[in-house]
């Protein structure tokens, strides 16, 4: 295996569920750190809005390393629709920056595929930030501030195991 396919299969592929504001910030942020994660997919029920960030984080030259950002339209209220496309794509990471209502949804195709699930609502427990149930790992709350966090590099790009201790910091800092 030569060095770019290494550091290919140490980078995880992220899904964003979504495509409003939160969306497009996460978007561009993955972008500035494509270096450290996978292909980057945004989905969302209208396509016509994931087009239209993907064109933004193109036009705007967000991305570090050359890459596109796919887009898929996807009914996130429908559990097996996002079992096929996480599957169908490899994701390892998603980040759900929908609306509360398709929370449950994304948590269940996560929870199917075993795939990494990061929540951008803010969870009531705040001793459970990060669990690991059925052996994943599932971050809740993780824009309490706008795009304060988008997670460590460690958290996103290597393990994917919880950071009890490790710092969050803005990636646009890195």
């Amino acid at each position: 295996m030569n060095t770019n396919q290494q550091a290919k299969s140490r980078k995880k592929d992220v899904l964003i569920i979504g495509a409003g504001g939160v969306a497009q910030v996460v978007a561009h942020k993955c972008a500035m750190h494509n270096d450290i994660l996978g292909e980057i997919h945004i989905a969302s029920r209208t396509q016509d809005k994931c087009d239209a960030i993907a064109q933004s984080v193109k036009d705007k030259n967000s991305f570090k390393q050359p890459a596109v950002l796919h887009t898929h339209k996807v009914d996130a209220m429908d559990t097996q629709a996002l079992i096929q496309l996480i599957q169908e794509s490899g994701i390892q990471i998603v980040i759900n920056v929908g609306s509360a209502f398709i929370n449950m949804t994304v948590l269940e195709a996560c929870i199917e595929t075993g795939v990494a699930y990061i929540d951008t609502a803010i969870h009531e427990d705040p001793r459970k930030i990060c669990e690991t149930p059925h052996g994943m790992t599932i971050t809740n709350g993780s824009a309490n501030s706008a795009v304060r966090t988008i997670m460590s590099r460690r958290f996103w790009a290597q393990d994917l195991t919880p950071v009890w201790s490790t710092p969050m910091r803005v990636l646009a800092m890195t």
